[in-house]
Formats: structure tokens, sequence, C-alpha cells
């Protein structure tokens, strides 16, 4: 099971199913194995791995993993697949620019997701609590006009 054990740094990358596609950068010295249906990706030095992950995730990526699946009835993605994804080099420098932004810029979104999905489940709340209150009488709704 040597070949399937998970590094600190590794780029995992779905190769089958409904989550094809999907990937994530491993930050934990935890060890673990995976099954056939991920693939772990090592970087070379000249290649961070972050950047190799934002570049699976754009639409550019993405579209490379619809192109190069392989499959009759079930879809999938083999090593030699993943060995012609063609990926843009730029200098570490620019990477790290690039992972830098996009890190920020993720994070402000992250937020505003957060921040939303809350005031999502308040008004939800609200929403209920106004219904048992008209329900049980204690708002009175017969005088209510639009």
């Amino acid at each position: 099971m040597k070949n399937s054990q998970v590094n600190n740094g590794d780029v995992l990358l779905n190769i089958t199913g409904g989550s094809i596609g999907r990937c994530c950068v491993i930050s934990s010295d935890e060890k673990f194995n995976l099954n056939q249906h991920v693939s772990i990706l090592r970087t070379k030095p000249s290649l961070y791995n972050y950047f190799l992950n934002y570049n699976l995730q754009s639409s550019i990526g993405q579209e490379q993993v619809l192109y190069n699946q392989t499959g009759g009835n079930r879809e999938g993605l083999t090593s030699e697949n993943i060995k012609n994804f063609i990926i843009g080099l730029p200098s570490k420098e620019e990477q790290t620019q690039i992972i830098e932004y996009l890190d920020e810029q993720t994070q402000k979104i992250d937020t505003t997701i957060e921040k939303e999905t809350q005031r999502i489940e308040l008004l939800k709340e609200y929403r209920q609590s106004l219904i048992s209150e008209v329900v049980t009488g204690k708002v009175d709704v017969r005088d209510w006009k639009e």
C-alpha cells in the first residue's frame, strides 16, 4: 500500500465518479492511504502544489478533466490521461503571487458566504417564529391590509 500513502503537501485529484475533477492539497502529517478513485499528484520543485491545485480547479483545468476522461459506462481519468494535462508554468515568484492573491480573494468569498448563510438561517428562524405566532393567535391578523 506504499503507492497509495498520502504525504503532507500532496495534491489529491478525484479521478472517477460524480466528483471527478475535485482536488485539494493535503496539509497534515497524519498518515493515511487512498482508494483507486483518487490520484496522488506530487509536484516537482518548479511547480508549487497550491498552484497546481488552483490550476486544476480553474475552468481550464476542469475542461482538461472532461476532455481526458475515458471509459464507457463509468468514465474516469488514468495516470496517462493526467500526464496529458497542459499546465502553464510561470516562474516560482509568479506562482507565489498567484497563490497569495487567490488565497486572499477566496477567503473573502468564503467569509461572505458564511455571513450570508448565517443571515439565511436567521431569516428562516424568523419566518418559522412568525408562522408559529400567527397560527397560535399571538399575532392578530384580522385587520391586516397590504
